[in-house]
Order: C-alpha cells, then sequence, then structure tokens
C-alpha cells in the first residue's frame, strides 16, 4: 500500500546513488538512493508534519490501528542520540531507495547523465512515495525514491574537500617542456 507523493525542496543531499545502485557486495543487486536532510526550521515544518502525518496514516491503516512498536522509519532525528554523523546535527533525515533509476534533472529540468554532476552535500529537489512493509518480521514505513532535481551546489560532506578549492594556480613558465607530462 503506497501513499502519496511527497517532495522535498532545496534541501542537501547525502549519500547519492542516483545513476548506479548502491551494492553491498558482488552479488547484490542494490539500490539507488538519496538521504535528503532536511533543516528543523518553520520553513521545513510543514513538509516535515506532512511526512509525520503520513507515516502514521500507512502504519495505522497497514496494521489495522495497532501501530507495532520499534517500527523502522524512513524519517529519523539528526540529534538522536544514536546519530553519528556530526552533519545532520540540526536536520531530519529521510532516505528514500528504489529498485529502479530515479529521474535525474538539473534547473531546467534537463536530463543529468554525467554521476559526478551531484555529490554529497549539493541541494536538490527530490520527490518520494511513503509505503508501510512487514517483510519477515521487519516492519516500517519506508520511502520510494522516484525523482531528484539539481538545485545547486553545496559545501561537500564529509571530509573529502574539492580540489580547486584545495590548491592555487600553478604559473608555467614559457618552456612547453614543462607541460609534457600533462599529455
Amino acid at each position: 500500500m503506497a501513499g502519496k507523493k511527497i517532495i522535498l525542496r532545496n534541501v542537501r543531499v547525502s549519500f547519492p546513488s542516483l545513476f548506479e545502485p548502491n551494492r553491498m557486495n558482488d552479488s547484490d543487486p542494490g539500490k539507488y538512493q538519496a538521504t535528503a536532510m532536511i533543516p528543523k526550521t518553520d520553513e521545513f515544518k510543514p513538509v516535515i508534519k506532512e511526512i509525520n502525518d503520513e507515516i502514521k496514516r500507512l502504519a495505522s491503516e497497514k496494521w489495522s490501528g495497532k501501530v507495532p512498536k520499534n517500527l523502522k522509519l524512513a524519517l529519523k532525528d539528526g540529534d538522536a542520540d544514536d546519530n553519528e554523523r556530526e552533519e545532520y546535527k540540526g536536520h531530519y533525515v529521510l532516505t528514500a531507495r528504489s529498485n529502479q533509476k530515479p529521474g535525474v534533472v538539473d534547473q531546467r529540468c534537463d536530463v543529468i547523465s554525467d554521476s559526478a554532476a551531484i555529490m554529497a552535500g549539493d541541494y536538490i529537489n527530490m520527490s518520494f512515495v511513503m509505503f508501510a512493509y512487514d517483510n519477515s518480521g521487519n516492519k516500517g514505513v519506508s520511502a520510494g525514491l522516484n525523482n531528484v532535481q539539481f538545485v545547486k551546489k553545496g559545501e561537500p560532506l564529509g571530509n573529502r574537500s574539492r580540489a580547486e578549492d584545495e590548491f592555487e594556480v600553478v604559473e608555467v613558465g614559457g618552456d612547453d617542456d614543462d607541460l609534457d607530462m600533462l599529455g
């Protein structure tokens, strides 16, 4: 039983696997995914309420009004004690996954095919559909990834820095021999 489509706008992305599925090992077909970092600000309160209302509705329908304890949820609190990622502090975090490759477009809705175009820390719009599941005792409400739109570049997440931010321009003299190793 799937829920309604929800669109997050102008959120940072973490762990994007939009062009190739994220595989745990060689035998795992993997899933496409994007983790949205939703700021805990007034601007995002309506969409957080919409997501929470949809989680409650789907869980209630799936389990006939008796929502199971320890239900796994797609929406998590980045300030929770079990969160180990510093960049998630001050955010709600929602991971949406899909077996099918999502549509990925730029600001003008032109298709993006370059896997390096969207990196962790960039800003995106993301559409997804919530759904309840009960598989072999694992119960929860998850998010199915539909489509992603690149909004703008953001500060990279994690310890990796951008090369253009790390180095300075190197002045090359008039001797073309200096350029030989560049090909």
